[in-house]
């Protein structure tokens, strides 16, 4: 992945190979291929860890980069903070902001840009209105971006991180919850498509592992509704590899880290249990 010709990588977070062949709407060339994880952690250790990539920015909205050492790229940007770790602070548009923003002070890096997106949390129309029903029918608050009890007058019966758990759960069906993941794809798609206009270069995207929304893993090949450590799964592991053509090139230029102010441990915490992860 490292080594292929780029000069934009942008991540689809659990992005499902499928979904993704069936839906997008860029211009160039798809092929599968298996992850090295079966979830962010995995992923990123396997694929960045103990590595110098000092011509490169990482741009991303995902707290699993905390784990990366301060000097694997030349610099680390995220659009969360430790005072905003919500799904707030994890929206495809401030993603391709922050990405914009900083191509503009450092226009001679390789990017990769990963956005949360198609994973939770899931933004618009569809994903807002099902959460609605969820509360004022059924009492049951999903808390990905950032509603609590605390603001709704509604009498809550149940709470859920995302809208994932809620199939899991089943106060939702398999096919709401492929339309809401859907419906996120092509959300991020279009934030996407706005960062590849503006920065040039050629771009490849990619995912760094899929989803489950209730199919069985063996060996007991239980219903399961996540994305996990060590399985190994064409559901987790098979994802898209999309070459976009470009005739144009960006000057790369190596140079040493910049190493700005992350969140501590607690943080990050904090964080992984907004989106659902510590519980899932």
């Amino acid at each position: 992945m490292l080594s292929a010709d780029w000069d934009n990588l942008i991540i689809l977070d659990g992005c499902r190979y499928e979904v993704f062949e069936d839906h997008h709407t860029f211009s160039g060339d798809l092929s599968p291929i298996y992850s090295q994880g079966a979830h962010s952690n995995e992923f990123m250790q396997a694929t960045f860890a103990d590595r110098q990539l000092h011509d490169t920015i990482y741009i991303t909205s995902n707290p699993w980069s905390e784990q990366l050492s301060d000097d694997t790229f030349f610099l680390t940007r995220t659009t969360y903070t430790e005072s905003e770790q919500g799904g707030e602070a994890r929206l495809p548009e401030d993603v391709a902001k922050l990405t914009l923003e900083t191509f503009e002070e450092y226009p001679n890096k390789r990017y990769i840009i990963h956005f949360m997106q198609p994973n939770n949390p899931y933004v618009g129309p569809i994903a807002e209105e099902l959460r609605e029903k969820l509360l004022t029918r059924n009492g049951v608050l999903c808390t990905e971006l950032g509603l609590t009890s605390a603001n709704t007058t509604t009498t809550i019966t149940d709470e859920v991180p995302h809208l994932r758990r809620a199939l899991r759960k089943g106060y939702i069906t398999r096919q709401q919850m492929l339309e809401v993941y859907t419906e996120n794809l092509k959300e991020v798609t279009r934030h996407s498509k706005r960062v590849i206009n503006e920065l040039g270069g050629k771009t490849t995207l990619t995912s760094d592992h899929g989803d489950m929304f209730g199919e069985r893993l063996p060996p007991l090949y239980l219903k399961d509704y996540s994305h996990w450590e060590g399985v190994h799964s064409d559901v987790l592991r098979r994802v898209p590899w999309f070459e976009m053509d470009s005739q144009n090139r960006r000057d790369i230029e190596g140079g040493e880290p910049i190493r700005e102010e992350r969140i501590g441990a607690s943080g990050v915490e904090e964080h992984l249990k907004s989106m659902g992860y510590l519980a899932d």
